[in-house]
């Protein structure tokens, strides 16, 4: 007889109930299952069901989850709304149409960026912006340059980006900034891009 100590189940330990699926795969498809398993170290019931899981996921959820970034950025992104919310409710106008309301928001944003601003230290350049051998980091001597620079930049990504066609292959993803940007573009209340 057998120990029972000795006896061994045979495959992977079991994540809970889990359905059987079988299919037919091209080659091409199978080859590219084989280099995955050899990538990760992962079965081939786990990366099949991972494929499967993002194929369902909705990109507006997934985006969402992604949106904030590092706990310091939602933290920033949940004063300024909040502060947003206070300066709207006693000038009872918008800011985005609104001069008054704006220039109260604009106000209050340095202000709360004053109380917020590290106090342990003098303004320095970070060392990685001083490199002598990159053209561009002589560009960034003065804080408002690369300030400037960051904001150009999103302000163009936010006029110019276009929603990714809604007819396109089940198996097309695109990322997360062509689903953010026309709908901050919207909620704003701007025009561009996909000619709103």
């Amino acid at each position: 007889m057998v120990d029972a100590r000795m006896k061994r189940k045979r495959g992977r330990p079991s994540k809970g109930k889990t359905e059987r699926l079988s299919t037919k795969i091209t080659k091409e498809t199978a080859d590219a299952l084989e280099r995955e398993i050899k990538r990760t170290g992962k079965s081939k019931s786990e990366i099949a069901e991972k494929i499967l899981q993002d194929a369902f996921k909705d990109p507006n959820e997934d985006m969402k989850s992604r949106a904030w970034g590092k706990p310091h950025v939602k933290a920033m992104a949940v004063l300024l709304a909040d502060l947003i919310t206070r300066i709207e409710l006693q000038t009872r106008s918008l800011w985005q149409t609104d001069r008054y309301t704006y220039e109260a928001l604009r106000f209050g944003i340095n202000a709360l960026l004053a109380q917020l601003a590290p106090d342990d230290q003098e303004r320095r350049t970070p060392k990685h912006l001083k490199q002598e051998d990159d053209e561009f980091a002589v560009n960034w001597d003065e804080p408002d340059a690369i300030g400037s620079a960051a904001a150009s930049g999103l302000w163009h990504q936010l006029m110019t980006t276009k929603a990714p066609p809604l007819s396109r292959p089940a198996n097309e993803n695109s990322a997360d900034g062509y689903y953010k940007y026309p709908k901050l573009r919207k909620d704003i209340g701007l025009n561009g891009g996909d000619n709103e």
